[in-house]
């Protein structure tokens, strides 16, 4: 299924289809990921840039989870243990690099 994540309403698109075809959900893998980077006082350092890193890296992690969790609960009541969320960062979130703050500041 291709999607945005970060145009209003496809996390829950995306989640209430893969429930849809699936017959509920036990694992969410938050695996995707944008980079613009801009160093503060250079050109690059916007709001825009901030808020493209934001919602591609930290908005759109949040909205999965938060509208998988129910269906997660389920399964995971179903069978104990049987539900995961698994987030993967890039190595950014621990590894810093030159111009790449507004990068940084989301992972």
């Amino acid at each position: 299924m291709a999607a945005d994540l970060t145009q209003d309403g496809e996390p829950q698109r995306v989640i209430e289809a893969a429930v849809a075809a699936l017959g509920g959900l036990t694992t969410l893998v938050n695996c995707a990921g944008v980079l613009r980077g801009g160093a503060f006082g250079t050109d690059a350092c916007t709001l825009e840039n901030f808020l493209f890193n934001f919602n591609g890296n930290t908005r759109t992690v949040f909205e999965m989870m938060q509208h998988a969790i129910p269906h997660l609960k389920v399964a995971g009541e179903a069978n104990p243990g049987g539900a995961a969320i698994i987030n993967v960062s890039s190595v950014n979130g621990v590894q810093s690099f030159g111009g790449g703050m507004l990068h940084l500041s989301c992972e």
